[in-house]
């Protein structure tokens, strides 16, 4: 059986907000990582992921619409 989060939903949104200040437009939990999407005050949509044992943020990257795999900037090649 899988392990209670230690960091809460609560946590993890000021943590994201801490990082990037903005408004919180979906928080998601899956297989111990929260994700969550924030828009930025210069409208950009931002997504982190959030280790839920210890608030470590995994990933953080810039959303963009035709340039995305997951919501994470796909590089040029």
């Amino acid at each position: 059986m899988p392990s209670a989060a230690r960091v809460t939903l609560e946590d993890a949104l000021n943590i994201a907000n801490k990082e990037v200040p903005g408004k919180v437009l979906e928080a998601e939990f899956e297989d111990g990582v929260y994700e969550i999407k924030i828009m930025t005050e210069k409208g950009e949509k931002i997504k982190l992921k959030i280790d839920s044992d210890d608030g470590t943020i995994i990933r953080k990257g810039l959303m963009m619409k035709d340039r995305s795999i997951n919501g994470f900037h796909k590089p040029q090649n």
